[in-house]
C-alpha cells in the first residue's frame, strides 16, 4: 500500500495507546498485515524509464502525502506529537528499509525484502489491477472514520 495509506491508519492506533514504542511495534505489524490485502500500488509511470527515478519520484510524492496527512492530523487532533510520530514511522519504515534494501542490496536489509514479498503473495501473486486502488481508498475511509 502506499505510505500515505499506512500512515492514516496508523493515526488510528493512539486511541489503542500513548506508549510510543508500542505505537511504533503495532504500526511495524500492521504494515505487514495490510499489506497481505491486495492493493496495486506498483508498476511504472509512464516517461520513466529508469526504474530508480520512477521509485524515487513515486515514494517522494507519497512521503510528500504522508507530510500533509501528518500535519492535518496536528491541526484537527491536538495529540502527542511525538506519539503520533512513532506511530506513523512503525506505518512506513518498513517500506523505507525495503526501498533501501532495492537501492544498496545490504545484506542485512534483504529480510525487509523477503517479507515484504512474503505479505504480498499470501494470497498468490497480485496482478496489477487498478480495482486494487479502491481497496486503499476503503482502507483510507474506514481508518478516518475511527480518527
Amino acid at each position: 500500500m502506499f505510505l500515505t495509506t499506512h500512515a492514516v491508519v496508523s493515526l488510528t492506533t493512539l486511541k489503542i495507546t500513548q506508549n510510543p514504542i508500542i505505537l511504533f511495534s503495532i504500526n511495524f505489524l500492521l504494515h505487514y498485515i495490510l499489506d497481505i490485502i491486495p492493493h496495486g500500488d506498483w508498476g511504472f509511470i509512464k516517461g520513466f524509464k529508469n526504474w530508480k527515478l520512477n521509485y524515487i519520484f513515486l515514494s517522494g510524492l507519497d512521503f510528500f502525502f504522508v507530510c500533509v496527512v501528518s500535519l492535518i492530523y496536528i491541526d484537527f487532533q491536538p495529540h502527542n506529537n511525538i506519539n503520533m510520530f512513532y506511530a506513523i514511522l512503525g506505518s512506513i519504515l518498513p517500506d523505507i528499509l525495503w526501498g533501501m534494501n532495492a537501492f544498496l542490496k545490504l545484506k542485512f536489509l534483504k529480510i525487509f525484502e523477503n517479507l515484504n514479498s512474503w505479505a504480498h503473495n499470501v494470497w498468490g501473486n497480485q496482478q496489477e489491477q487498478r480495482i486494487y486502488f479502491l481497496i486503499q481508498l476503503l482502507t483510507v475511509g474506514i481508518a478516518i472514520l475511527f480518527i
